[in-house]
């Protein structure tokens, strides 16, 4: 099956910096304190492979493909191991930009590539994960909030 893609975007009232730097720069050290449910723990390797191991004992691998600091653009694929949807995926490839928006926080733009294993229908899977992904950006939301000290 052909690669897939689509865009979608988050809305948070956490400033474009904040956010950034906690979801992108700081993920490794703040994740597992904001979502403890469900993040257990991060380990960077020096090659941009960061893994990740679940509060329910799964484990996955995210390459780091680009940071831009600047322009607060993150681009990482993730592969291996037990991620939401690695059924029927061989990878997903996102991009995400952090953009100021008109209340003071921003909004994160995120395109998804997709890469189904061979014959797989995956239309049900893009919207598990993004149903995960949005929940997990409302806990992480929530928590930045009520610490004002995170990723400051």
């Amino acid at each position: 099956m052909a690669t897939e893609t689509f865009t979608h975007e988050f809305h948070t009232s956490i400033a474009p910096e904040k956010a950034f730097k906690c979801f992108v720069v700081d993920v490794e050290k703040t994740l597992p304190k904001m979502i403890p449910s469900s993040v257990n723990n991060i380990e960077s390797e020096p090659n941009g492979i960061m893994k990740i191991t679940l509060a329910n004992g799964g484990k996955f691998k995210v390459k780091i493909d680009a940071i831009d600091t600047q322009n607060k653009i993150c681009k990482f694929t993730i592969t291996e191991g037990e991620y939401q949807g690695n059924k029927v995926m061989e990878s997903v490839t996102v991009e995400e930009k952090y953009e100021p928006s008109s209340n003071g926080g921003c909004v994160i733009k995120t395109k998804s590539n997709y890469n189904p294993k061979a014959a797989h229908n995956y239309s049900n899977t893009k919207g598990e994960m993004l149903a995960h992904g949005t929940s997990i950006l409302k806990t992480v939301e929530a928590f930045v909030l009520a610490n004002p000290a995170i990723c400051a």
